[in-house]
């Protein structure tokens, strides 16, 4: 089982988000601040998880080369860095953040809010 954890700030105060993924059964748990946000069991090599902090949008994803698996954080569209984990992002993370900056960059521009909508 992989576990990640990402520490950020948000209005001076610091909060931790960590994953614990099994990618043989797809077992995925997230944690927020030591709570349990996010409990599932799913078969598909990659997935995100949506979801608030303070108002803030954060998106938690799982992509795959097809060997290996990468975690990655975005918090108000940048990316954090895992704590400890070293990661040069692969194709499907820089495409998934460059998509992530182009609605942000046009929720700006129409004055509009950008809700991404968690794959089913």
């Amino acid at each position: 089982m992989t576990k990640c954890t990402w520490e950020f700030p948000i209005e001076g105060k610091e909060h931790i988000v960590e994953i614990q993924h099994a990618y043989w059964t797809g077992k995925k748990r997230i944690w927020l601040d030591g709570n349990i946000i996010v409990e599932n069991r799913k078969l598909v090599a990659t997935s995100e998880s949506v979801f608030s902090v303070e108002n803030t949008l954060c998106e938690l994803g799982i992509t795959t080369n097809g060997f290996t698996y990468s975690y990655y954080l975005l918090v108000d569209g940048v990316f954090i860095p895992a704590i400890g984990k070293r990661y040069s992002p692969n194709k499907r993370d820089a495409a998934i953040i460059a998509q992530y900056n182009f609605w942000k960059e046009l929720e700006k521009v129409t004055g509009t809010r950008y809700i991404p909508v968690p794959k089913a």
